[in-house]
């Protein structure tokens, strides 16, 4: 058997799977909870205002003084995670769905489900 010396300096390939669009999750096990998850660079503040309509769409407002804290999925991770609050999972699909932020002119990224 041939042995192969690792070397510390080689570097690795780069993760295919990291996630590069924001989605939507909330599980059947769990029904009351959902999160929106997305790439930490589409947060530009550690706290954001969720906002709904009545109906089908869901307006997040990054603030630094914003009522839910966004939070780092892993000490390591490239993504971020919002809860959404018990009172509005229930407009959340079951399942994991990517969904579209669409900026609208009083600038809430804005979500329809």
């Amino acid at each position: 058997m041939a042995w192969e010396k690792v070397r510390q300096t080689e570097a690795r390939p780069p993760r295919k799977n990291r996630r590069v669009t924001p989605c939507i999750s909330r599980s059947s096990a769990l029904p009351e909870i959902a999160y929106i998850m997305m790439p930490a660079e589409m947060a530009p503040h550690k706290r954001v205002s969720i906002y709904h309509d009545g109906g089908s769409k869901i307006a997040l407002e990054f603030r630094a003084d914003g009522d839910f804290i966004v939070r780092r999925t892993s000490a390591r991770s490239y993504t971020v995670r919002i809860s959404i609050p018990k009172r509005l999972a229930g407009v959340v699909p079951f399942g994991i769905r990517d969904i579209v932020l669409k900026e609208d002119a009083e600038g809430f990224r804005v979500i329809e489900l």
